[in-house]
């Protein structure tokens, strides 16, 4: 497999989330009562140029929907999304037409992404005919035989149609018609989790080629989490809606931080080691998050607290500005291991501070201090 640090991302974002929403009506028993289903629940985020952001989470959490309205597929509900600047969930007409030729997407089920009634030759030039009006026939015919080229198709599957090919030729096909229009960002959602182990490293070799040869910033929707592993820069877990943990990927596997990524890594299967650990049991009906305003793992977490319930956790810095976590619990652990800070940047410790130096005392000892009633001890801060 290529080499995932061959070109590093630079610092500019490419594309630029900001409290996006998106939510969805559930069907209820009562005509008068409508609920509503969270999918995606305030992501802001930033993608880097060059990069490949893999963005994981269980079945559900909603990571197809934010990919689908990156692209301009699904209407966030709130949010705005910006691509070098220019904004994409509220671009129609011309301007639309312009994002698309530099925003494209891989989906989950080559066979159903494909026009059945068109061949592959067909297919290719759709784009090119819709895009890149200035290109000539020849220039077009060129230009469709290096992508086949790169994406390791032969040249008489052109003539065929999507049922004529297996799944890794469909999966291949899909690919390339997303690099036909030479994009700068690519969206692929679960690329290869329907081909087998050996198609698999060879669709991720050409996106990372692709990616080193072009410059393409990618992001990888997936379960496989050997994938994220072998392929990501930076890794962004979500749960229910909402990024919990979004770091490099060599400090999310080395060091998880958020209890749900702790339970991902720790169900991913290993020869000879430890068994799975089991969760204790918890309500997922719809009607319990629905009622739920604080952190969504909260039925789950064996580090729950009762501020978990209340407050939801926002997405902050953990150990520097590149580890990014939202629970209370490990905010609360990391408070604790950092440095004393000054009364007027953390308020919440000023009562530490002053019982400090009544410790160092001498007329006082450590012994006699917890034996002192609340009324003496707020006499001697005073």
């Amino acid at each position: 497999m290529s080499d995932r640090n061959d070109i590093p991302p630079q610092d500019t974002p490419i594309l630029t989330i900001k409290w996006l929403c998106k939510r969805f009506p559930l069907a209820s028993g009562s005509a008068r009562r409508k609920s509503e289903f969270f999918a995606v629940n305030g992501i802001s985020l930033k993608v880097r140029s060059g990069e490949a952001l893999c963005i994981v989470g269980e079945s559900g959490s909603g990571k197809t929907t934010l990919a689908r309205m990156i692209v301009g597929l699904e209407t966030p509900c709130q949010g705005e999304i910006y691509f070098k600047g220019q904004r994409v969930d509220t671009a129609r007409g011309r301007q639309a037409m312009q994002l698309r030729q530099k925003m494209q997407m891989i989906f989950q089920d080559p066979y159903g992404s494909l026009n059945p009634r068109m061949t592959v030759k067909q297919m290719l030039m759709e784009p090119l005919r819709l895009h890149r009006r200035d290109l000539s026939r020849k220039q077009v015919k060129r230009l469709i035989k290096e992508v086949l080229n790169d994406v390791g198709a032969d040249k008489t599957w052109l003539e065929r149609y999507p049922h004529q090919l297996s799944g890794g030729q469909r999966q291949r096909v899909a690919i390339a018609r997303a690099l036909v229009l030479e994009p700068e960002l690519i969206v692929a959602d679960e690329p290869v989790s329907a081909l087998d182990v050996s198609v698999q490293a060879q669709v991720l070799n050409l996106l990372m080629a692709a990616r080193k040869n072009k410059g393409i910033t990618f992001i990888f929707i997936t379960h496989d989490l050997a994938v994220v592993e072998s392929i990501a820069t930076r890794v962004a877990v979500m749960y229910r809606g909402q990024i919990c943990e979004l770091a490099p990927r060599e400090a999310l596997f080395d060091q998880p931080l958020h209890p749900y990524t702790q339970l991902l890594l720790s169900g991913v299967p290993t020869l000879g080691g430890k068994p799975f650990s089991r969760q204790p049991r918890f309500d997922d009906s719809p009607q319990f998050f629905e009622n739920l305003r604080g952190c969504p793992f909260y039925p789950r977490c064996a580090k729950a607290q009762p501020q978990c319930r209340r407050e939801m956790p926002i997405l902050k810095p953990a150990h520097d500005d590149n580890h990014f976590v939202a629970c209370h619990a490990v905010e609360a652990a990391l408070e604790a291991q950092r440095p004393m800070r000054k009364p007027e940047i953390a308020s919440g410790l000023v009562k530490v501070h002053v019982a400090a130096p009544i410790r160092a005392n001498k007329n006082v000892s450590s012994r006699d201090e917890p034996k002192e009633s609340k009324t003496s001890h707020d006499q001697k801060i005073n």
